[in-house]
């Protein structure tokens, strides 16, 4: 009989087999860490070999989880190790303090609140004057711990999920989350991971806020999971609900050790504050998010986040390391705040004019076929993996400099219409190409930057949503505001409220593109929610608007005179009609119907939405038809010239603020209070 020959199983990551080298097996491996890599260190299939890559969809009844990575390299699966945590069975605990681990009752710090990394507060008086320089209290690892707490973070400890539990969420997130906000720098959260599951014992709070970030982070990470490449609502036979459980509350219990022990600030406590938010915001619990955020910009004011550029380094760091880390930090929080501060129409938690020293430079990219300078096949000046962050953060320091009025001020039609032109001629034409709005953008870094494509599309919600908060409140303006208008106010304000559409339309046609390139998936990912909700009030509310209405299938002849050269948006305008607006609108719905099925914040939009476009509908029905003498146009008042180049006014009535405060019958059962909780309005 002829043998059959077995393949040796490949169980080397796939960089030290592809350098011959002996792995260790680890993840990240000693060789990746060495390289100052370890975001590259992934595994082939253990059912694949070393031939190919192995695809794996995992069922309800499989026990090992596995998922494919998109790297340059192609699809690999990540192993999941079942090495233990060392040394947890002979824990240790430091020699107990005085205080019982607290800080030093004397502390200036502690008592006074003095922040360590000011240079002009009275603490750096006593520090140049008495050389007391233990007042700064430099130990960064935190407070030694005593015994008594180190009992009680053993028992936090040990109520984690199983590491291979942990090490499956922590490379998803890794490979399908960070993309999304970029706030972890992988290839130094993926070292500090491998070296505090070798640590024999906790005896500083910065371990255990490092534990907290862990949790907390695969938590967030669950929140998108089941996905189109992890089918099932399970880890190692474990359900998703009792991992987030479990990760949950021992977070919150080591988080509260940790702050009662060390009430200091740091990079590791700011981040994991951070991805609190973020799953709140994927729970649908925006107001306690927008909370969440206000506690992780005082934690970030308290490491002196966006004022000092010369921190000594914390646990773990470099000081070129620490400095990006920092500057991914005030970005991604200046960002957050910004939005959340717009669409909940709040005041934002820091402040304006932040200096150029807080950014990290962006380099413009430029055509590998132009013939620049290349570092291996790719372009040197080629985007990265936080230009995206970079960029919103920009956009959102624009809208800040506009000092737009509030509910406080009346709509101003033609500053609304100067700061367009100003946002389009200033930050739209100047957009890289790899992120250009006009025409098509450049795709030739795409393979390197697999998430690029997906980033592209955020910007770009994020950039037509900005316009839509320009001209919203002509929405809401009411009818003695309209009356005092002048005829040409009235033609701008008409054009506004179709570019406002069109801002929409745009809107829902990035989500829709979004949503595709993730695999149609139910997702809790909130920027596919929350701007698809917006996006189809706003169109259902231009629909209610009966004199906002487009006559179906024949578009306005009539533009602004105020249009820019080359700007798509005004371009588009002409080709709008009402059949167009309602389609998308109920399209919205239906997205938001599907992702109601895994979002509570879906389920709650998708109700408020469904009851505007029935609101809608009904005032269409209501509407008198039109006589064949037309609608009655609007009579100029005296001494006002119209111009030759706007006829048809009757066509650009501006429009009359909706009503909708209609009492809610009970048949109805519209939850608004579902609504209110989950979008903080």
């Amino acid at each position: 009989m002829k043998s059959v020959s077995r393949k040796r199983q490949v169980s080397s990551c796939i960089s030290c087999y592809t350098k011959k080298q002996k792995c260790s097996r680890d993840f990240p491996c000693s060789h990746c860490t060495r390289r100052g890599r370890p975001h590259e260190c992934v595994y082939y299939s253990p059912q694949g070999g070393s031939s190919a890559v192995t695809q794996i969809r995992p069922t309800a009844t499989e026990e090992e989880p596995s998922f494919e990575g998109h790297r340059a390299a192609g699809n690999k699966a990540y192993p999941v190790t079942t090495t233990s945590p060392a040394g947890w069975s002979e824990y240790k605990t430091a020699p107990q303090s005085d205080q019982g681990g607290t800080v030093n009752s004397s502390s200036l710090v502690e008592r006074f609140g003095y922040f360590e990394d000011s240079h002009m507060n009275t603490l750096a008086l006593i520090r140049k004057f008495t050389g007391e320089e233990e007042l700064r209290q430099n130990e960064h690892d935190g407070p030694i711990i005593g015994e008594g707490v180190a009992d009680e973070v053993k028992r936090n400890i040990e109520r984690m999920p199983d590491r291979p539990i942990l090490d499956f969420l922590v490379q998803y997130f890794v490979s399908d989350v960070n993309w999304i906000d970029s706030l972890v720098d992988e290839g130094w959260f993926l070292a500090q991971y491998q070296r505090w599951w070798s640590l024999e014992r906790v005896v500083h709070t910065a371990v255990v806020d490092f534990a907290v970030l862990i949790l907390r982070m695969c938590s967030y990470a669950s929140q998108f999971i089941p996905s189109p490449r992890y089918t099932v609502d399970q880890i190692r036979g474990v359900p998703l609900a009792d991992i987030r459980k479990s990760c949950d509350e021992v977070a919150e219990e080591l988080a509260a050790i940790g702050s009662r022990y060390d009430s200091r600030s740091s990079l590791v406590r700011v981040q994991h504050v951070c991805f609190l938010g973020l799953r709140l915001q994927c729970e649908g619990n925006m107001r306690l998010s927008w909370e969440t955020l206000s506690h992780a910009v005082r934690v970030a004011q308290g490491l002196g986040i966006g004022r000092n550029a010369n921190a000594v380094p914390g646990p773990g760091l470099s000081g070129e390391l620490e400095r990006k880390m920092r500057g991914k930090i005030l970005c991604s929080l200046y960002v957050w705040d910004s939005m959340l501060a717009r669409q909940l129409d709040r005041a934002p938690f820091l402040p304006d004019g932040l200096g150029a020293h807080n950014w990290s430079q962006i380099h413009l990219q430029a055509d590998p076929a132009d013939g620049v300078q290349t570092q291996g096949e790719y372009p040197v000046n080629e985007p990265d993996a936080f230009t995206e962050r970079l960029l919103q953060a920009r956009l959102a320091s624009f809208w800040r400099k506009c000092n737009r009025q509030h509910d406080d001020g009346e709509y101003d039609v033609m500053a609304a219409e100067d700061r367009y032109e100003c946002f389009f001629k200033e930050f739209i034409t100047e957009l890289p190409p790899a992120f250009a709005v006009l025409g098509e953008p450049n795709k030739s870094w795409d393979r390197r930057l697999p998430k690029l494509a997906l980033q592209r599309q955020q910007l770009h919600i994020a950039i037509f949503d900005s316009i839509c908060y320009n001209f919203r409140p002509l929405l809401l303006m009411q009818d003695a505001q309209l009356q005092k208008l002048p005829v040409y106010k009235r033609v701008v304000l008409a054009s506004q409220g179709r570019t406002l559409a069109a801002a929409a339309l745009c809107v829902l046609d990035r989500v829709k593109l979004m949503h595709t390139m993730l695999g149609c998936s139910h997702s809790r990912f909130v920027w596919l929610v929350f701007p698809t909700f917006e996006a189809g009030v706003l169109l259902a509310s231009i629909l209610s608007c009966a004199d906002m209405r487009y006559t179906p299938d024949e578009p306005p002849s009539t533009t602004s005179p105020t249009k820019v050269s080359g700007d798509p948006i005004r371009a588009s305008v002409d080709s709008l009609s009402r059949t167009v607006c309602l389609a998308a609108a109920h399209n919205a719905l239906g997205l938001l119907d599907m992702l109601a099925e895994v979002s509570s914040m879906a389920e709650a939009g998708a109700q408020a939405l469904s009851r505007l476009l029935d609101r809608a509908t009904e005032t269409e029905k209501q509407e008198p038809e039109k006589t064949s003498e037309g609608p009655a146009q609007s009579v100029p008042s005296k001494g006002v010239e119209v111009s030759s180049s706007w006829p048809n006014l009757e066509l650009l009535e501006p429009p009359l603020t909706a009503e909708f405060d209609a009492p809610t019958t009970a048949s109805q059962e519209f939850q608004w209070d579902a609504l209110a909780n989950n979008f903080s309005y």
